[in-house]
């Protein structure tokens, strides 16, 4: 059973793998200090519409809230993220620029791409 679910998350990965780095660059692209998540959350419920999200909407403190229901009735689970991030800081000592999403060796450049954008990307 282990290896079945190996085997069906690597070929979800090879599957998804291009279009949730270029999600992730999408969002790193765009802005998103505490209280100003709003262009993010936008573009993060217009992503789950495109994957065919069950249910979408945004609650009353600006959570963006995805359901997929599942086909077995065995066991739910949950994925938890935030939008926001921290200020840049001075940009000279970015090797790209803090909003670029730039691309390189395999690797997305800029603010939040790690924290946690990349994650939402792949959630």
């Amino acid at each position: 059973m282990a290896g079945d679910i190996a085997e069906r998350a690597k070929a979800a990965i090879d599957k998804y793998k291009d279009g949730m780095v270029e999600f992730c660059r999408e969002l790193v692209r765009r802005p998103s200090m505490s209280g100003q998540e709003g262009d993010v959350a936008e573009l993060i419920q217009s992503e789950m519409r495109k994957l065919g999200y069950d249910d979408v909407r945004v609650d009353g403190t600006g959570n963006v809230i995805g359901l997929m229901k599942g086909e077995g009735g065995g066991k739910s689970i949950m994925l938890n993220s935030h939008m926001d991030h921290v200020h840049p800081g001075d940009e000279s000592g970015w090797p790209y620029p803090p909003y670029s999403g730039e691309l390189r060796e395999g690797h997305v450049w800029g603010r939040g791409a790690s924290d946690t954008k990349g994650a939402i990307a792949t959630q």
